[in-house]
C-alpha cells in the first residue's frame, strides 16, 4: 500500500483494518484520509475523491519502554526527529 495518513490508522493495513475504517466513515463516524488502494474495497455509502496534489502532514510520536532503551533504538529515533 501507498503511506497512508488517517485520523484512525495506525499503521495497521490489513483486511480488518479496512473494513472498520470503511464502516466507520460509512455510519457518518467520520472521514478519512487513505490511499487509493482502498477503490478495490468499495463500500456501499462511502465515497472515494482522489486528491490532485495532496499535502499531508501527519504528527507522530515515538514511545518506548525507558529500560528497554538500546543504542540502535536511539539512533532510530535521533534519524526521525532530524527529518522533521
Amino acid at each position: 500500500m501507498n503511506s497512508i495518513a488517517t485520523a484512525i490508522s495506525n499503521g495497521r493495513t490489513d483486511t480488518s483494518f479496512v473494513a472498520e475504517l470503511l464502516g466507520l466513515v460509512a455510519a457518518g463516524r467520520g472521514v478519512a484520509f487513505a490511499p487509493s488502494d482502498l477503490y478495490a474495497f468499495p463500500h456501499v455509502g462511502v465515497v472515494f475523491v482522489t486528491l490532485g496534489h495532496p499535502q499531508l502532514t501527519l504528527e507522530a510520536s515515538a514511545i518506548w519502554k525507558r529500560e528497554r532503551e538500546t543504542p540502535q533504538l536511539r539512533s532510530f529515533v535521533d534519524i526521525m526527529v532530524q527529518g522533521a
